[in-house]
C-alpha cells in the first residue's frame, strides 16, 4: 500500500521547513550566481567570496614614468620587469598614437578616447600628457585590475568594469576613438556583437583601433616566434590542412583565455556594417596587425574645451 496523501504532504512541509534543505538551496543559488558572475565577468565576489576589504593606504611602487605601478599579478604577462611592463606599455601604444594621429585624430584637443580591455592601465599610463585635456577612459573584465588603476591612476584618468558580455556602460556618441590592444584576440563567439556595440558608443566619423591575429602574426610567430604558447597552439591544435585552408575565423579554447585568429579582411569589412575600414597595419602592437575602422556616418568636428566655462565647443570641420 502506498503511503496515504496527508502523510506524503506532512513529509514534505517537514522537508520543505527542514535545515538541511535550506541549506542545500541556499548552495543552490550561491552556487548558481557564482556561476553567472564567472560567465559575464572576474568580479571581485565571484567564486563565493562573502568579504571582499578594499584598501586606501596601500603604497605602490613608483615607476621610472612617475606613475605608480601595478602588483605583478595584475600585468596580465606584459614583462618580467617594472621595466620592462613600463617599455612593453610605450611599444604599444605609440604605434596607436601615430596611427590614429594620422588618421584624423587630434590628441590634445578635449577628445574623448577609450582603453577597451586596459588591465590595470599597461597602454593608458602612457597617455598621461594628455589626460590634463583629453577625457580618457579604460574599461576592463578584470575587476580587480580596475579597483587598483582607480585607486591609484585616478587621476588622472577614470576607469570602469565591463563585462564579458557586449555591452558598455557609456551613451551613445560619446568617444572620438576607442582602442584596444589584444582584446578580439580573446573574444570567441560574440566579435560582431562587441563591434556593434563599440560603434554604439562612438560618435560618426570616429575610429576604432583594434589589434587582432591574422595570416600576419601567423607567418610572424611561425618564423620568429615558434616557441611562444600561441604559436605552439596554432601548430597542435590544428592539422596541416587545417593551418593551410583560408578561412574567416578561427579559434581555440574558449573564454577570455581562447585565442582568436581572423582573416584580415573579413574582420575590417564583413564583420560590423557600421565601420568602414580606414587602414590595417602589421607589427603594430607587437606582431600582431592594428585594423583602423571609421564609424560610417558624417565626419565628427574637432572638440576643444572652451576656456571660459569648460563646455565643449566645434572648430575644424572635417577632423576628429
Amino acid at each position: 500500500m502506498g503511503t496515504p496523501a496527508g502523510a506524503t504532504d506532512e513529509i514534505m512541509q517537514r522537508v520543505l521547513a527542514s535545515d538541511e534543505f535550506r541549506s542545500l538551496i541556499r548552495q543552490e543559488v550561491d552556487r548558481s550566481r557564482n556561476a553567472d558572475l564567472r560567465s559575464t565577468g572576474y568580479l571581485p565576489s565571484a567564486g563565493g567570496a562573502d568579504k571582499v576589504i578594499t584598501r586606501l593606504d596601500e603604497s605602490p611602487p613608483i615607476g621610472p614614468d612617475g606613475l605608480p605601478v601595478p602588483p605583478k599579478h595584475l600585468w596580465a604577462g606584459y614583462g618580467e620587469t617594472v621595466e620592462q611592463y613600463i617599455g612593453l606599455g610605450l611599444s604599444n601604444a605609440g604605434p596607436m598614437e601615430r596611427i590614429t594621429g594620422e588618421a584624423g585624430v587630434r590628441w590634445g584637443n578635449g577628445i574623448r578616447v577609450l582603453d577597451f580591455g586596459c588591465a590595470a592601465g599597461t597602454m593608458i599610463r602612457t597617455l598621461a600628457r594628455h589626460a590634463g585635456v583629453d577625457e580618457i577612459w579604460g574599461c576592463d573584465i578584470t575587476a580587480e585590475a580596475i579597483d587598483w588603476a582607480r585607486r591609484h591612476l585616478s587621476p588622472p584618468f577614470r576607469f570602469t568594469t565591463n563585462t564579458t558580455a557586449p555591452h558598455l556602460p557609456f551613451e551613445d556618441n560619446y568617444f572620438d576613438l576607442v582602442y584596444c590592444g589584444s582584446v578580439f584576440t580573446h573574444i570567441p563567439d560574440i566579435a560582431d556583437a562587441w563591434l556593434m556595440e563599440v560603434a554604439r558608443i562612438l560618435r560618426p566619423g570616429a575610429l576604432l583601433y583594434a589589434t587582432i591575429h591574422d595570416q600576419n602574426f601567423i607567418r610572424a610567430a611561425v618564423e620568429q616566434a615558434p616557441e611562444f604558447f600561441v604559436t605552439q597552439l596554432w601548430q597542435t591544435r590544428l592539422s596541416p590542412e587545417e593551418r593551410e585552408a583560408k578561412f574567416a575565423q578561427v579559434t581555440l579554447g574558449f573564454g577570455p583565455w581562447s585565442q582568436v585568429f581572423f582573416d584580415t579582411n573579413y574582420f575590417a569589412t564583413r564583420m560590423c556594417p557600421r565601420f568602414e575600414h580606414v587602414g590595417t597595419h602589421p607589427f603594430a602592437y607587437g606582431i600582431q596587425t592594428a585594423v583602423v575602422l571609421r564609424k560610417r556616418g558624417a565626419c565628427l568636428i574637432n572638440r576643444r574645451a572652451d576656456p571660459r566655462n569648460g563646455e565643449h565647443v566645434c572648430v575644424q570641420p572635417g577632423s576628429i
